[in-house]
């Protein structure tokens, strides 16, 4: 008898901690917030907008930019995020 694949639907968060596994990376308190924030919008965005709705330098949960370059880039590795060009700056979905 052969095993019929299993369709597995991972949400993003299980997607992410997966591929963080993968890399023997943690997932963060900072990378959850980013995940949240960026899985609860529906439309591009590009790093500077993403920053304006996070809490600013000084405010619980603060990220800081190269953090949020770094995790978009690993959202983008994962598999959960496309990014592109787009006018010069680099757009995400």
């Amino acid at each position: 008898s052969t095993l019929q694949p299993v369709s597995v639907s991972m949400t993003p968060l299980q997607r992410f901690e997966e591929y963080l596994q993968s890399k023997g990376l943690r997932n963060t308190g900072q990378r959850k917030l980013l995940l949240e924030h960026v899985f609860n919008r529906h439309e591009h965005f590009d790093a500077d907008q993403l920053m304006e709705q996070l809490p600013t330098k000084g405010e619980t949960n603060y990220v800081s930019r190269s953090t949020v370059y770094r995790t978009l880039q690993e959202f983008v590795d994962a598999g959960l995020l496309n990014s592109f060009e787009l006018a010069g700056r680099t757009v995400y979905e």
